[in-house]
């Protein structure tokens, strides 16, 4: 069994999360069109996952678009972001959260 998932341009997790639909492929099934569907994110997962990577300019961005209570708001998981910084050993991220 094969599945192939492609988008419509080349782009990271957090942009596809924003609203971009994916197209879904299914090699088995010749008789159906393809399916579209559109993943999305909340913002603290978006969040979270720019603290993990140590992407400062998405964290930047998303306190720019959504207001600095982002930085403050809880993840899924119970964690406030500064201590998701710690866990992952992103001082970069650390230091924005801080000084945010």
């Amino acid at each position: 069994t094969s599945c192939e998932i492609t988008t419509e341009k080349r782009t990271s997790i957090p942009e596809i999360a924003l609203g971009h639909d994916l197209t879904v492929t299914n090699e088995r099934s010749t008789k159906k069109p393809s399916t579209k569907k559109a993943v999305t994110f909340s913002v603290s997962v978006l969040m979270q996952l720019a603290i993990s990577e140590g992407d400062v300019q998405e964290m930047t961005r998303l306190v720019a678009q959504y207001g600095e209570r982002i930085v403050d708001e809880r993840e899924p998981s119970g964690l406030f972001p500064i201590m998701r910084a710690v866990f992952e050993d992103q001082l970069q991220s650390l230091q924005f959260l801080i000084d945010a």
